[in-house]
């Protein structure tokens, strides 16, 4: 876990990624950068490849590597929106090159989707179908709108947002890294308090992840929330590489009443490599609701198997 002091913030980070059930191998690529202080800004970067034959594993390495690079290369007094715009220009452009240099045999593609966050601020840039959610209190809200085919036929009114989570066009993306020399960035920006929790994942987890499981994450360590989601992604299919970065934004006061707790921060960068589809708010509420259906099975069965034990007691008794 990462650890990093912002002010009138601490930044807690966890990152992971798995190669799922039924890949051979994995295409994605995570980044979770922490600096030691508060002069330097957060950084976050998911990226799904796309290609076969472990070239969309390349694609998702140098675009990660490209926009970290970058980023940081930028001129200090460059707002972080246009930073995280050039970062992920260049790293198209870097695997666009890549592409033409093979040709159509080769081609490789990548998503992306990387979050920056200075004092209270947080940036978001993405392109592609990775995603990123902020969660407030009982709300979910999704940062990123989807850019492929189910998604367009959403806005035509073709597909409601119900059938395009089960269409096979939701894997057919209209915008990723590598495609064009030039590409746009989808950018947007965020006040963030404490308390905020932000999720960075890639489609393979959302594809079998709802909102209402990702209320789990504000309820425990950010270590044990990520491992939830990758496991629960599994568990229900698995059928693709699962990523995820779970950050927490908590107050001074609130972290350092867990760090005797905690184990010690890591100082450096953290890289690990390996639906809805458009933005909503939606409540958390049913999650407890779930929950409280679940303990209350548990209670009738063990009512139930109390029951019988006496039964059993009674009847050889009697007999």
């Amino acid at each position: 876990m990462s650890e990093i002091s912002s002010p009138g913030l601490t930044i807690e980070a966890q990152a992971l990624t798995d190669r799922g059930r039924s890949r051979a191998h994995n295409e994605d690529s995570i980044l979770s950068y922490v600096p030691r202080g508060a002069e330097e800004d957060a950084l976050f970067v998911v990226c799904d490849g796309v290609g076969g034959s472990a070239s969309g594993e390349v694609a998702s390495q140098l675009a990660t590597t490209r926009v970290q690079q970058t980023y940081y290369a930028a001129h200090p007094d460059q707002l972080p929106a246009e930073r995280l715009r050039q970062a992920i220009q260049d790293a198209n452009q870097a695997v666009y090159r890549v592409n033409t240099l093979h040709h159509s045999s080769r081609a490789m593609y990548t998503t992306v989707v990387a979050a920056a966050i200075k004092g209270g601020r947080l940036y978001v840039a993405h392109a592609g179908d990775s995603r990123a959610y902020l969660l407030r209190g009982e709300t979910i809200r999704q940062l990123t709108e989807d850019h492929n085919v189910a998604a367009e036929l959403v806005h035509s009114g073709v597909l409601t947002p119900e059938e395009a989570a089960r269409s096979p066009r939701r894997n057919w993306l209209t915008r990723s890294l590598g495609q064009e020399s030039n590409i746009p960035v989808d950018l947007s920006e965020h006040a963030v308090e404490a308390g905020d929790t932000l999720v960075l994942c890639s489609d393979g987890l959302t594809r079998y992840v709802t909102y209402f499981f990702f209320n789990e994450t504000t309820n425990t360590e950010t270590q044990v929330a990520v491992q939830r989601l990758i496991d629960l992604a599994n568990q229900r299919g698995g059928q693709d590489n699962i990523s995820a970065i779970v950050v927490r934004l908590l107050s001074p006061d609130a972290q350092a009443q867990t760090t005797a707790s905690a184990r010690p921060p890591e100082e450096a960068t953290a890289r690990i490599t390996g639906g809805s589809t458009s933005p909503q708010l939606v409540s958390a509420r049913p999650g407890r609701l779930g929950r409280v259906i679940i303990s209350a099975l548990v209670t009738m069965i063990l009512v139930g198997l109390i029951l019988l034990a006496l039964y059993l007691v009674y009847w050889r008794i009697e007999t």
